[in-house]
């Protein structure tokens, strides 16, 4: 059997484009006309390529988040609650009661959020915060 041949920078920037879209490493081979095989093999011995396929993957999970930021920030509950989730930490508890409160740290300061309005308007203000840093 032999050992597999490194990638062609060509291979490799196809290889990129494809994790920037958000498949998976082994999703973006075939569409990049390369074997996973040798996708492995390269990361192996190219730092450089392994750490570029690594902020590619980063980027399209930025791009994602953004979209889940400014659809929790237009109001979409679902958004919302997958924010929180992901991001509230301790600061963010699911309640097993419906009527139950949000708790919200913003800058140091706990408020009790009562509506999706409000949950939004302390969204605005903790991406102003975060902005102005």
């Amino acid at each position: 059997m032999s050992k597999p041949q490194g990638l062609t920078e060509h291979d490799k920037d196809k290889v990129l484009v494809a994790l920037k879209t958000g498949v998976t490493v082994k999703a973006a081979c075939p569409a990049a006309g390369v074997s996973y095989k040798r996708v492995l093999a390269q990361r192996k011995v190219d730092p450089e390529f392994d750490d570029a396929c690594i902020e590619a993957r980063a980027y399209a999970a930025n791009e994602v988040e953004k979209e889940l930021y400014a659809a929790a920030t237009a109001g979409e509950s679902w958004a919302i609650k997958e924010w929180l989730r992901v991001h509230g930490g301790d600061d963010f508890k699911e309640r097993s009661t419906p009527a139950a409160a949000v708790q919200v740290n913003v800058a140091g300061k706990e408020a009790e959020v009562k509506s999706v309005g409000e949950l939004q308007q302390t969204l605005q203000e903790r991406k102003e915060l975060l902005e102005g840093e």
